[in-house]
């Protein structure tokens, strides 16, 4: 532990001061010579590339980064792993080559202002790209043209919220993807419902059998039918009730739901749509989510994960202060207590004023009353961290 301290702490350091430039000798006529001019820094880091990369992947674990799924709040604090990232590989050549692999692990196209804030980055070095469908299409014809980088792309995320996406753009986008041998999460954070028709048209030519993980929003639902072994499908907008259709058509291996706010009409549907599902996510707080539809979940023969979220201002040592809350994981409990390893969480996620940091709760599934045996709760933080769906960060 006191390694990856000392680690953390160098990382931090050389994000926040670059290296210092050799003094400069002129000559004569007042030049600096071409030799001096091609100076370099060296650096006593032979340790550091004898460090295993899981310790590695363990250190930038701790650096915030955009969560997958995406969350409706931008915190540019969220880009504090990729600056680090960039820092690291514009030290030298040696490091450049050390952490390239965890820097295009995961590529974000985002506008401008959310890509390059004014606290990290000079403003004019973007003038360029000031919107954010050029930047889709510059960074996807260069990943198609680098595909040395694009083997190393495992998750990739991209926001459609302009119209101004043509249909070449998008097709751009969609050759992007299979030229991401190693793609396994794909997310769309933003997506206006004029772009539907667009998507659909383009995507519909297009099948990308290896990514297993799709976070989308509603007005890209069509695009579910270009990833048939998709197994976790998130709506990073609530409302799941347009995946149904496509999900019924082409996704038959579909084993997790994130994002779903269902109704009972919808839960049938559900039932007959994945019938193989295995774990859930609710993302409407237990207050507003109907008990009824907590009951349905019995129908599910190989459910064995539930995933609540607490209310607005709830704590770990609340929860028997609610009885909504208490009953739905009651419920939750009995509907898991038949299957194999079974595993119920409480989670928590601010509502954008809220004061309360982020947490979750393992509860024990077989305790009863609630509150007998709360469960573990994870370190509580208020860092944004990726989700443990969008796994798979190790070097190829």
């Amino acid at each position: 532990m006191e390694d990856i301290n000392v680690l953390s702490a160098y990382i931090n350091h050389r994000v926040a001061m670059p290296p210092p430039l050799k003094k400069s000798r002129l000559n004569d006529e007042g030049f600096q010579s071409a030799e001096e001019n091609t100076s370099s820094v060296e650096f006593n880091t032979g340790f550091i590339f004898n460090i295993p990369f899981e310790i590695w992947h363990e250190i930038f674990s701790h650096l915030t980064s955009r969560p997958i799924p995406y969350c409706y709040d931008f915190v540019k604090c969220a880009l504090e792993r990729k600056f680090a990232l960039r820092a690291l590989s514009q030290t030298c050549r040696k490091f450049r080559n050390h952490f390239l692999w965890e820097q295009w692990n995961t590529v974000e196209i985002y506008p401008p202002d959310q890509t390059f804030p004014a606290v990290f980055i000079d403003q004019s070095m973007i003038r360029p790209f000031r919107k954010t469908h050029e930047i889709l299409q510059y960074k996807c014809q260069g990943l198609i043209q680098t595909p040395e980088l694009g083997a190393y792309v495992r998750k990739m995320t991209v926001s459609l919220e302009t119209r101004r996406c043509t249909p070449e753009i998008l097709e751009d986008l969609a050759r992007c993807l299979h030229s991401l041998p190693n793609l396994h999460t794909f997310q769309i954070t933003d997506a206006p419902s004029p772009m539907r028709t667009r998507l659909k048209n383009v995507f519909s030519r297009h099948r990308y059998p290896k990514v297993h993980t799709v976070s989308i929003p509603r007005f890209a639902h069509h695009i579910l039918a270009s990833f048939p072994d998709v197994k976790t499908i998130i709506s990073n907008r609530g409302e799941g009730g347009p995946f149904l259709t496509p999900i019924a058509k082409g996704c038959f291996k579909v084993e997790n739901l994130e994002g779903f706010t269902p109704d009972t009409k919808m839960m049938r549907r559900l039932i007959k749509t994945v019938p193989n599902l295995k774990r859930i996510k609710f993302v409407a707080s237990s207050d507003s989510l109907d008990l009824d539809i907590l009951r349905m979940l019995s129908s599910f023969k190989h459910l064995c994960e539930i995933e609540l979220r607490a209310p607005s201002n709830m704590t770990p040592t609340r929860i028997n202060e609610n009885y909504r809350l208490k009953v739905s994981i009651e419920i939750a409990r009995k509907i898991l207590q038949s299957q194999d390893r079974p595993r119920l969480v409480l989670h928590y996620r601010p509502y954008r004023s809220d004061f309360i940091q982020p947490w979750s709760m393992e509860l024990d599934v077989y305790a009863s009353p609630v509150g007998t045996h709360p469960g573990r709760v994870s370190a509580t933080t208020s860092r944004l961290r990726t989700s443990s769906l969008s796994h798979g960060n190790s070097r190829p």
